[in-house]
Parts: structure tokens; C-alpha cells; sequence
């Protein structure tokens, strides 16, 4: 979705020491202008 809006991107999974899994997003850009 982040693609989408013309951001780029990362995003990682981390799994805590109880097993859940989470899911870590962040935005590296502003948005392109074409």
C-alpha cells in the first residue's frame, strides 16, 4: 500500500521472545513526483 501512494519502503518481522510475530513498516521517502 505504501507503493501504492508513491512512498518507498521497508518493512521487517520480528518475532518476540513469547513467539509473537510483528510486523515492522517504515516509510524511507517522501512520495514521487512525476
Amino acid at each position: 500500500m505504501v507503493q501504492w501512494h508513491g512512498y518507498t519502503g521497508e518493512y521487517h518481522h520480528v518475532t518476540t521472545n513469547d513467539g509473537y510475530i510483528l510486523r515492522i513498516d517504515r516509510i524511507t521517502s517522501s512520495p514521487l513526483v512525476l
